[in-house]
């Protein structure tokens, strides 16, 4: 079963003040997918963590066409593309219930041994078999590049309820902080058309976080969420809007 199609109805917590899905409430039904695909082709949680293995998110890229809303049908077709080194690559397409294309994105995935806190390489999975190499982008996700001096945004303090079952706070809500440099005002005047992350650190329970960013030109912004524990950055990120 080398791709899953899922249908999502998009949920009250998955949408914002305007009715429309969250970037956040995207990308965790995004994730849940990869998830659910994992398990099927026998490496999910279950498989993995009792040879003290995890799946981590590092790279992700998202291309918004249109924003569903709240109530809306929407389906998800998601596939394994291939690996490079230490990254497995996996792409994902949403469309409404006509099949119109509302979101394309990708991701690269890490395994990591977490007793020795070490990223392990691709050849973790000797039999893996990638049939269908097919790509929504041209590119891979690469690293990303900030500006320099960014401007100080707001802090958060991570508790428990911010964690995942690896007892790290999860991408989706450090995502959701990081956008959190862009105020009500600001996201009511404008949409965000595309979102690029790499995920470089931890965030633990009761660590305090700080967004920071930069228009780096109009509509295009620069950001980086740094660990004030380790005085690291944890998410870097790319977001460039457009006015409705």
């Amino acid at each position: 079963m080398n791709e899953l199609i899922e249908n999502f109805t998009v949920a009250s917590y998955d949408s914002g003040p305007d009715g429309y899905a969250t970037p956040g409430g995207l990308m965790r039904i995004l994730q849940e997918c990869a998830c659910r695909h994992a398990a099927i082709l026998g490496r999910g949680f279950d498989n993995l963590h009792p040879q003290g293995l995890m799946w981590v998110l590092s790279r992700m890229r998202l291309d918004i066409r249109e924003m569903p809303q709240w109530c809306d049908e929407i389906s998800i077709r998601t596939w394994p593309s291939g690996v490079d080194r230490i990254f497995f690559y996996r792409e994902f397409v949403i469309t409404d219930i006509n099949g119109n294309i509302l979101l394309t994105a990708d991701s690269a995935w890490s395994v990591v041994d977490f007793a020795k806190g070490r990223v392990c390489r691709v050849n973790v999975f000797p039999d893996l078999d990638l049939v269908d190499p097919e790509q929504v982008f041209e590119n891979r996700p690469d690293k990303i590049q900030l500006v320099d001096e960014l401007e100080p945004g707001p802090a958060f303090k991570a508790k428990y309820l911010d964690l995942d079952m690896n007892r790290h706070v999860n991408n989706v809500r450090s995502v959701e902080w990081l956008l959190e440099y862009f105020d009500s005002l600001f996201r009511s005047r404008y949409n965000l058309k595309k979102l690029e992350l790499n995920f470089t650190g931890q965030i633990e329970y009761n660590d305090e976080v700080t967004v920071s960013g930069r228009e780096t030109s109009p509509l295009n912004f620069d950001l980086n969420l740094i660990n004030n524990e380790t005085d690291r950055p944890v998410v870097t990120g790319r977001a460039e809007w457009n006015e409705e």
